[in-house]
Formats: C-alpha cells, sequence, structure tokens
C-alpha cells in the first residue's frame, strides 16, 4: 500500500514540474507584472497552513532523528540542488523527495491542470481567466495602499443606522460613484439619485440589509427570496447572487464598501420614497447569497487572515461587523442531493454534457483529496482550504456539505435567536409554514390567508433540463456520499439537538 502511494505522488509530482513550467511561460507572456510579484511573493509570502503543517512534521521527524544539525543543513541545500537540477534536466524523478507547494504556483497550478485545451490564455474558460485575474488582483492589492484598505472591511467605521428606519440605513450628502461593471446593472438607482438631487433632495439614503439569506446553495433560495419580497414590508430586491462579500469585491474596481451599497441602492431608493418623517419606517431589505455560507475562497490573500493556518476572518465576522443585529437564514439541504443538483447546474451553466459517471469519478476524485488533505490539517482547515476543489471550474466542492464546521464560525458571532435554520426538504412540504415562521423571525406583521395564498402560490418549474433526462445519481455513488456526510450530519444534529436527514 505505501509503495502504491509512493507511485501516486511521484506521478502527481512528474504532474505538478510539467503544469508549473507552462503556468510560468503563460505568465511570462500575458502577466509580466505578476511574474516579478510572484517571485517576490514566493520568498516572502508565508506558506499555506497545508504546507506549514507538512514542514512541521518533518521537521519534528529530523530532530528526533539524531543527525548532526550541519549534517541535516547540507542534506537540505543537496536536495533543493537536486530539485532544481531536476526541473531544468525534465529528470523522471524516480528517487526524488515531493517538494512542498507554494502558494502561488499552486494557485496557478490548480487553476491551470483544468484546463486542456490550450495553454495561451485567450484559450481558457471564462471561469478560469476570472480565477486568474482574481489571483492577481488580491496580489496586487497587498502593494496598495487604497486597494488594501478597501479589502480590510473589519476596519470598516461603518455609519451608525438612523433611528427612524427599522432597517439600518443613514443619510448621506453625496454618492460616490464606482466603476464595478456589477453596478451597472443597477444604474437607474443612480441616475435616479442625481434627478433627486437635481429636484432638490439634499440627502440621500444609503442602506445595508436588515437580513441576509446565506445559503445553502441549489437549497430553494431563488424560491424563498422571490416569495420573501412578495410581502408588503420587503422593500424590491435589487441584484441576487451578486456575492459581493465573499466573490464581487475581489475584483479589480469592486472592492470599496461604496460599490456594495450601489448594488443595495433599490431597496434604499424604495425605503426613501416610502418615508414619513413622522414615524418609523417599517421597510426592510435583504441580501441573498447562497455562497456567503460556505464560499471564504481566497481567505489567506485577504486582510485580517495573515500569518493564519485556517481563516480568522470569515463571512460570518463580516457581516456581524457590518451589522450586528443582522437576522441571517439558512437552508439546508440533504448534502448528498444537494451536491448532484450542483454538479448538474453547473453542468448547464458551463455547457457541459453531465453524466452519472462523471459525476460518480468527480466524487471518488474529490473525497481522496479531502482525506488526504486531512493527513495535514484539521478538519475546519480542509474544509476551507480552496486549493483541493476549484469551484469556478468543473468541481463538484465537496467540503462544502460539511455543515456543521460552517455553521459554527456563525453561531460564535452572531447568538442563535438570530439564525433561523430551515431544511429544504420541509420547505417543499410545506412552504406556508416556513414563510409564517420566516415572517415571525424578521418581525414582520402577519397576514391573512387571502394574502398568504398569493405569496405561497406556484411558481414556474425551475428544474434543469438536465435533471429531467438524466435521472439520478447511480445508487453506489449515493452509497458513497453517504458514507462521507454521514458522520458530519450526525455533528450537525447533535450540535443543533435535532435529526435532519
Amino acid at each position: 500500500m505505501e509503495a502504491v502511494h509512493h507511485d501516486h505522488l511521484r506521478k502527481n509530482y512528474s504532474g505538478l514540474v510539467q503544469a508549473i513550467q507552462i503556468v510560468e511561460k503563460v505568465v511570462e507572456r500575458q502577466f509580466g507584472v505578476l511574474t516579478i510579484f510572484m517571485k517576490a511573493e514566493i520568498i516572502e509570502k508565508p506558506q499555506t497552513s497545508f504546507d506549514r503543517a507538512h514542514d512541521s512534521s518533518r521537521h519534528i521527524r529530523t530532530n528526533h532523528s539524531g543527525e548532526d544539525p550541519k549534517q541535516q543543513k547540507q542534506q537540505q541545500e543537496q536536495r533543493q540542488q537536486q530539485e532544481q537540477r531536476q526541473q531544468q534536466l525534465h529528470v523522471d524523478p524516480e528517487d526524488i523527495p515531493v517538494p512542498h507547494r507554494q502558494h502561488m504556483l499552486e494557485l496557478f497550478k490548480h487553476m491551470q491542470t483544468r484546463s486542456r485545451n490550450s495553454s495561451e490564455l485567450l484559450g481558457y474558460p471564462p471561469e478560469e481567466v476570472a480565477f486568474q485575474r482574481r489571483v492577481w488582483y488580491l496580489a496586487h492589492a497587498r502593494q496598495n495602499t487604497t486597494l488594501w484598505r478597501d479589502l480590510d472591511l473589519m476596519n470598516l467605521n461603518v455609519p451608525r443606522p438612523a433611528l427612524e428606519f427599522n432597517n439600518p440605513c443613514w443619510w448621506v450628502e453625496n454618492v460616490t460613484k464606482d466603476h464595478c461593471p456589477w453596478t451597472r446593472s443597477v444604474s437607474g438607482p443612480l441616475i435616479e439619485i442625481v434627478k433627486r438631487k437635481g429636484g432638490g433632495e439634499k440627502r440621500m439614503l444609503r442602506c445595508l440589509p436588515y437580513f441576509y439569506i446565506i445559503g445553502q446553495g441549489n437549497s430553494g433560495t431563488t424560491d424563498l427570496l422571490i416569495r420573501l419580497t412578495k410581502h408588503p414590508q420587503v422593500a424590491p430586491h435589487p441584484v441576487k447572487d451578486a456575492h459581493w462579500l465573499c466573490r464581487t469585491r475581489l475584483r479589480e474596481s469592486c472592492s470599496s464598501f461604496e460599490t456594495y451599497l450601489n448594488l443595495r441602492q433599490v431597496g434604499a431608493n424604495f425605503i426613501q420614497t416610502e418615508h414619513i418623517k413622522s414615524s418609523v419606517n417599517e421597510y426592510i431589505t435583504g441580501d441573498a447569497a447562497p455562497d456567503y455560507f460556505s464560499y471564504n475562497d481566497f481567505w489567506d490573500m485577504l486582510p485580517g487572515n495573515e500569518g493564519c493556518t485556517e481563516p480568522c476572518v470569515t463571512n460570518a465576522d463580516i457581516i456581524h461587523h457590518l451589522n450586528p443585529r443582522a437576522k441571517i437564514i439558512l437552508s439546508l439541504r440533504n448534502p448528498t442531493d444537494r451536491l448532484y443538483s450542483f454538479y448538474l447546474s453547473k453542468s448547464a451553466e458551463m455547457g457541459k454534457v453531465a453524466s452519472q459517471q462523471l459525476f460518480h469519478d468527480l466524487v471518488i476524485s474529490e473525497i481522496y483529496s479531502f482525506n488526504d488533505c486531512l493527513r495535514w490539517q484539521s478538519l475546519r482547515g480542509c474544509c476551507y482550504n480552496y486549493t483541493i476543489a476549484d469551484s469556478l471550474t468543473e468541481q463538484i466542492d465537496l467540503r462544502r456539505g460539511i455543515y456543521h464546521v460552517f455553521l459554527l464560525d456563525w453561531m460564535k458571532v452572531f447568538p442563535r435567536k438570530q439564525i433561523y435554520i430551515q431544511t429544504f426538504e420541509d420547505y417543499m412540504f410545506d412552504k406556508t409554514k416556513c414563510l409564517v415562521d420566516i415572517f415571525k423571525f424578521l418581525s414582520l406583521r402577519s397576514l391573512t390567508d387571502v394574502a398568504l395564498l398569493d405569496i405561497t402560490g406556484p411558481e414556474a418549474d425551475r428544474q434543469k433540463k438536465t435533471t429531467q433526462t438524466l435521472g439520478g445519481m447511480m445508487m453506489k455513488t449515493r452509497y458513497i456520499l453517504e458514507m462521507f456526510y454521514g458522520p458530519h450530519n450526525q455533528k450537525l444534529a447533535t450540535m443543533m439537538e435535532k435529526d435532519f436527514w
């Protein structure tokens, strides 16, 4: 068994060497500035938590070997020289040790190996180009004081909400226009602000969300948002799935807090229009982004996580800093079923042909990668280790179904009374009951039976054609996933004192 594992490592290393060589050619050709930065970054940036744990264990073993320190240093230098010669001469790594991964090259290697059609940037799928640019932007932001300050939300001075609103809102005299491409879809509300100022209004309203639908993806969150916004006290919702906190702000020109407020301006304008100065404004707004619950990729490149082997700052910490009184809504689904649904919807979005066998192969591959990660990192560290599954491309991101790890991070900063948890299965069985409970959780007024019927009426069938034609997953795949997720589902049940699946 040990010989088989060693052979597997040698093959992986051979592929890693080739991938790094391709990466370096592409980076030098397309990102000259990044090439310079990477050389400095590799020297100065701490290793990943995976590497740190691996090196630590190797260091412990060496110290107890009884060898002379000088001899150890000489052997280490010889190994490094041998590795450099191997990379230059393309020697088959038969007898050399597997080197530890370096942070930036690992990210690019991971992205590169996802593409098999070309080594040129223009040959990559759009998702991989986005991955490349996001890594470059975050690397560049470290050297730019303004960008780093925008990304450092935990040190943001959040304006104090006005008491005349139920929703966290405040007045400003000027609104800063940003250049984020995502705000183009909400340019109407910003134009409306200009018209209002031209009409004599001196103050404009800016708002943060009163509630957040944080996840989980493929668990009925879109349907839930549509029905919530039909309540007369909920203001019109702007862009769904903007994912500003965990995705959009990691892009060039989109990191400013003003960008987030601009994305929320549809609701703010509505609240301002309906505002009566003599009473407290009852309207509320929300932010629905299913990735907020468990998507914290690139965490080790963001402020607040410097030197951390696991995330010190997560989406939960940021949202709590922006609004400590926020109401959190979480919809969970059987992780086995959710994973298959995610795979089918992702395949349809990317124009890929879905198959039961391909899904089975992906499950086997990611379980192997996750278990391999557990050899060096804690369970939480592996759940946040985004290098073992690139959710921007074709991978299924199996780790995000380990709900209890992510939920614990949310419960550390938000009191239990501010978190509402439902299951997708319960919601689909009785939407009326779930919505009534959520309205009460959000302190919204009760509705008549007629009004409830209008909200809970049938919606268009959103089931993907791929799901209808492909059918369910193979039984052996389901068995493997249930064996993998079973212990984690039990931990979730113990933590919440409730059986889920």
